[in-house]
């Protein structure tokens, strides 16, 4: 291919390139303002702009669509044109659902009224859509009817997009679909249940046990056919051997969302599309969106998330990032929130936007697309008004940025991190598996998560359920602020990366409870044989993944405490009241704080620079202390300093100091 995506960036035949760009959706403009925007958006440094094909909007009647022939304001043909002239770059998002505050989500209504189409809740009826301001039923991802409908917008944009591919146009990445977990409905027992869907499970239960007296061993059941087992529609385990089905569930949901995506990969490769494909991933963590598995199939490149930055959520800005850069083959943001929607009840200011974009990238984001530089019908606070004009304030902080990403080669370094944190499959399925959030009112009148949680006396030593990175005083995130506190930088992943990946790191934190797989074991432990720290607990495996007796990490280590095992060490660790001692002197990041309420990360490349975050509201002053002559290079003093030095650095802000050696 003329186009590679890796986990350096994105080159184009062979010269890399950085994957930086932003959304304007020709669709919303008069087609005589399309040159402006384009010759406006490169003024901010933009190459690549991104942009979604709204299915419904391009379809006037069934198998009838209109690319520009009668509407010139569809004219996707003619504005990628544009955009050849103009020496710009773009990456197109078909679909099939794009969002974007489109009537149904891009859908044709035809389309979705169609009730063969639907996803089913436990109750029967459809699942609708609950963050859009008209609800719509939610397309299934076992629904043949569906895959078809999909199929021939395809047949009618493939002869538009194909012809359009780089190297004979602009066109350099597919993203398929947005919000790709069921449109943000991840629950355990809220969907899919259509008939489609639960021929599907039994098929995917049939692949995964073989002979059916293999499901009934581990589910101490008497089915004679895989055809009489039912979806659960809650969870009423009373033992621990009842636990696996109710895994089963949420791990189908897995199958079902990686199974569409690779019948998706195929349609458009099946059509000519040859760049590479990629998926506009949710912020969420794990199950339902395995990440890892998605980017292992043959015909997804890339795996991006979708980020909405709040300056005063500091932390929750830092664990998706962390997560993405820990599990993406390249840490892609592919909607960063530039502006806010209509109903936002505030613009963010620039300087919000600074701190939210500097701080995505200390944490480790490599690749951008920032949504939206020019604004919409429904959203605003943009660099770029809708006529073409800059807003000033906005324009500016994007034109710093970019000559500030280019002076550096910010997106060609990377960031220093040696110490990862894994969350559990297993434990977070457990944790949606536990959950009474089975009907779709429930999630449509925002119940309270406290109100549909379970109590299983199952008899665990450790209550799996509380060992999810969702649970406040779990142990994994017990792990993340004992790193924080530290002033160790990490990544976060799950236990599907795979061992190649794992040992890039030195120190790796796991949590544990009564019951874990056997090879996931086996794969940890041969983590420390390679010479990597592993650290586990709070519980001590005595478990399988199936509830049978078993353990191999029990083997290993019987107590609390550290053991040498091959080139490496395991550490039993049940509290984080005796960490301290894991953290040895090479683990921290080289250049050190004395004030705990800031957060320092450091990336290298041609250039080592300092990231300094204070996420609080009020000044802070801190006493940066390296061995190396350090030079401020944003929002610090430009003048060389040495050895221990003491800066002031404002609420909501980011300052970056370059490493001179």
């Amino acid at each position: 291919m003329a186009i590679r995506i890796d986990s350096n960036g994105l080159y184009l035949d062979g010269r890399r390139i950085p994957l930086y760009s932003g959304s304007v959706h020709y669709w919303r403009y008069s087609p005589n303002t399309w040159p402006t925007l384009l010759e406006r958006i490169k003024e901010l440094g933009f190459e690549i702009i991104q942009s979604p094909v709204p299915w419904g909007l391009h379809e006037s009647g069934p198998g009838i669509f209109d690319f520009g022939e009668k509407n010139p304001q569809k004219g996707l043909p003619q504005f990628l044109d544009l955009c050849t002239k103009a020496g710009i770059l773009a990456i197109l998002r078909p679909g099939p659902f794009v969002g974007e505050d489109m009537p149904f989500g891009g859908f044709p209504l035809r389309v979705i009224r169609n009730s063969a189409v639907w996803a089913l809740t436990s109750t029967g009826a459809p699942a609708l859509s609950t963050r859009y301001a008209t609800p719509f039923p939610i397309p299934s991802y076992a629904s043949e009817k569906f895959l078809q409908e999909v199929g021939k917008f395809l047949d009618a944009l493939a002869p538009v997009l194909a012809s359009r591919q780089y190297p004979d146009g602009p066109v350099i990445l597919c993203q398929m679909n947005k919000e790709s977990a069921f449109m943000g409905r991840t629950q355990a027992y809220d969907l899919d249940y259509c008939t489609e869907s639960i021929t599907l499970f039994r098929n995917f239960l049939s692949e995964k046990y073989g002979a059916i007296e293999n499901l009934n061993t581990v589910y101490a059941t008497k089915y004679s056919a895989y055809s009489e087992i039912a979806a659960p529609k809650r969870c009423e385990a009373t033992v621990q051997r009842d636990i696996p089905a109710y895994l089963d569930w949420v791990e189908y949901k897995e199958y079902l969302i990686r199974r569409f995506y690779q019948r998706l990969g195929g349609m458009f490769r099946d059509r000519g599309i040859s760049i590479p494909l990629s998926i506009d991933g949710p912020s969420i963590f794990s199950t339902p969106m395995d990440s890892i598995g998605l980017q292992k199939s043959l015909e997804i490149t890339l795996t991006g998330m979708e980020v909405d930055p709040n300056s005063s959520d500091y932390p929750a800005l830092a664990r998706q990032i962390r997560y993405l850069t820990g599990t993406s083959k390249l840490p892609f943001v592919s909607k960063f929130g530039s502006g806010n929607s209509w109903f936002a009840p505030r613009v963010s200011s620039p300087h919000e936007e600074e701190f939210a974009i500097l701080s995505a990238v200390m944490h480790g984001m490599t690749a951008v697309n920032f949504h939206m530089l020019a604004e919409g019908d429904r959203w605003v606070g943009a660099p770029i008004s809708r006529d073409g004009a800059f807003r000033e304030e906005f324009a500016d902080l994007f034109r710093h940025l970019h000559s500030f990403f280019v002076k550096y080669g910010v997106w060609e370094s990377k960031k220093n991190c040696r110490t990862l944190v894994v969350l559990s499959y297993e434990l977070e399925r457990y944790h949606l598996a536990a959950s009474t959030m089975n009907y779709a009112y429930l999630g449509l009148i925002r119940i309270p998560a406290v109100f549909s949680e379970v109590s299983l006396p199952l008899g665990f030593q450790i209550d799996p359920a509380r060992q999810s990175i969702y649970e406040e005083g779990s142990w994994i995130q017990e792990a993340c602020g004992f790193l924080e506190n530290a002033q160790v930088e990490y990544n976060l992943s799950d236990s599907h990366l795979e061992l190649d990946e794992m040992t890039k790191y030195d120190l790796v934190f796991l949590p544990t409870a009564d019951f874990m797989d056997l090879r996931e074991q086996e794969k940890f432990l041969e983590f420390a044989d390679r010479g990597g720290h592993l650290v586990f607990g709070p519980g001590l495996p005595s478990l399988d993944g199936r509830m049978n007796p078993g353990s191999i990490l029990k083997n290993a280590i019987q107590i609390p405490g550290t053991q040498t095992r091959g080139s490496g060490k395991i550490t039993y660790l049940p509290a984080f009241d005796a960490a301290k001692e894991l953290i040895t002197a090479d683990i921290p990041n080289v250049v050190l704080l004395d004030n705990p309420d800031l957060r320092l990360t450091i990336r290298g490349g041609s250039y080592n620079l300092v990231f300094l975050a204070n996420p609080t509201t009020a000044n802070q002053r801190s006493m940066i202390i390296s061995s190396w002559p350090l030079r401020g290079v944003w929002n610090a003093p430009e003048e060389t300093q040495t050895g221990s030095v003491t800066t002031e650095i404002g609420p909501h802000t980011v300052q970056v100091w370059e490493v001179l050696k």
